[in-house]
């Protein structure tokens, strides 16, 4: 390439890079200094055999000189182009753009500009994107702009950004669909809560009244009624009591599930709470022959947490534990400290039926009773063993579970020696 060429054409590496039929990646620099001519800028052969979309303009923006490829791009005749103002071939959005760059150059005497327009091809009717990079030539007033086409580009861009916006409106659509369900299941919540807490008056207030009665005139009518009215009168007492059990663990279930437990921490003194809490039990090892213990394998004399939650956990897992223990068995309630000394360990052991270890993960669900043909000896609803795990997570413990089928359970509760309140 001579170094007297009559023009100068700027593009940066990336620019050159990006055209499809650039013939070299280093820029194509020439000395504008050696121009001598607007004429000489014009007619200089030259310009056909640049690989790239050359024009010059001048200051009003009329195309001074072009090559074919530029031409081939509009999808204009040479010709045709030639002192036809570069307006014309813009998009609307375009021309103050260009203008713009124009007084950048002329005016502000920047030496080079770069800017993106929006052109409209002849041939096929449509417009597309290019980016125009110019630099100024003070001697003969003109620029010499490089046309890159940037459509492709530009369409991906604002593929992305179509799609962008559709993601981020189906996000807002589905986030009020998501509070719209979220409201109605707070509806559903408060109804429910609201039926519960009525169930709760109507239904344990006759029963109690129910169990006050029956347990008076078994008292009273003991020496007077026969043993087969008597033994009615037992079977009206404890139903009613059954009854009052199940009412009361839906009741718990409830409050756990909608958080409205609060707890109530208090200094707690281990082996006289244990003691009452098995005497409460006695009644029902006694039916059975089985053995009621109580081991304290530790010094600790008391420790802090909810009494009334405590009392409930190991009351459904002694309860669970009597029941599936056959006659002349053993349940036992063993105490310990844990090695570090920071949890209390309430461990209740039974010599049951034990449970096969993959069904470990159904103990704790609700209404689940996984040995279904032995549990309809049974009465209950499945729903100690999930409560007693629901409330040990309440005061932040953890119950774990070992067993074997046909040798017994060892259902454990391990507590924090501190509860603290959040």
């Amino acid at each position: 390439m001579s170094s007297n060429l009559p023009f100068t054409a700027l593009e940066s590496k990336q620019d050159v890079d990006s055209h499809p039929s650039s013939l070299t990646k280093n820029s194509l620099v020439t000395s504008a200094s050696t121009v001598s001519s607007v004429n000489e800028l014009e007619q200089n052969p030259i310009l056909e055999l640049l690989p790239i979309n050359f024009l010059t303009l001048s200051e009003e923006g009329i195309i001074t000189q072009l090559n074919d490829n530029t031409a081939l791009l509009l999808g204009y005749e040479k010709e045709k182009l030639i002192h036809t103002s570069f307006f014309n071939y813009l998009e609307n959005e375009s021309y103050f753009t260009l203008t713009t760059h124009l007084q950048s150059l002329f005016k502000l005497k920047k030496t080079k500009e770069s800017c993106e327009l929006k052109i409209k091809q002849a041939y096929e009717q449509r417009f597309f994107y290019v980016k125009l990079n110019s630099i100024f030539i003070e001697n003969v007033m003109r620029i010499s702009s490089v046309l890159i086409n940037i459509d492709e580009q530009i369409c991906a861009t604002q593929e992305v950004k179509y799609y962008r916006d559709y993601l981020e409106n189906l996000v807002v659509e589905r986030t009020e669909k998501i509070h719209r369900i979220n409201k109605e299941l707070e509806n559903t919540n408060k109804i429910k809560d609201d039926f519960l807490a009525n169930m709760s008056h109507e239904l344990r207030t006759p029963l109690n009244v129910i169990l006050v009665m029956s347990g008076s005139l078994y008292e009273q009518l003991s020496s007077v009624i026969n043993e087969k009215q008597l033994h009615s009168l037992k079977i009206i007492e404890e139903s009613g009591q059954h009854l009052l059990d199940l009412i009361n663990g839906i009741l718990d279930l409830s409050k756990i599930e909608a958080n409205k437990l609060t707890l109530d921490i208090q200094q707690v003194y281990i082996k006289e709470f244990c003691e009452v809490c098995l005497y409460g039990l006695k009644h029902l090892a006694q039916k059975k022959a089985l053995k009621l213990t109580l081991e304290l394998q530790m010094n600790l004399e008391s420790f802090y947490t909810d009494a009334r939650l405590l009392k409930k956990i190991l009351t459904y897992l002694l309860e669970n534990a009597l029941k599936f223990t056959g006659k002349e068995g053993e349940v036992s309630l063993v105490i310990e400290v844990s090695p570090e000394n920071t949890h209390i360990i309430f461990r209740v052991r039974d010599t049951g039926v034990g449970i096969r270890e993959e069904d470990f993960s159904k103990l704790f669900r609700p209404f689940s009773q996984i040995n279904s043909g032995l549990a309809r000896e049974y009465n209950g609803l499945g729903l100690g063993l999930c409560l007693a795990f629901r409330l040990t997570q309440l005061l932040k413990g953890d119950l774990q579970v070992r067993s074997k089928l046909g040798e017994g359970s060892e259902f454990s509760v391990i507590l924090p020696r501190t509860l603290a309140i959040a």
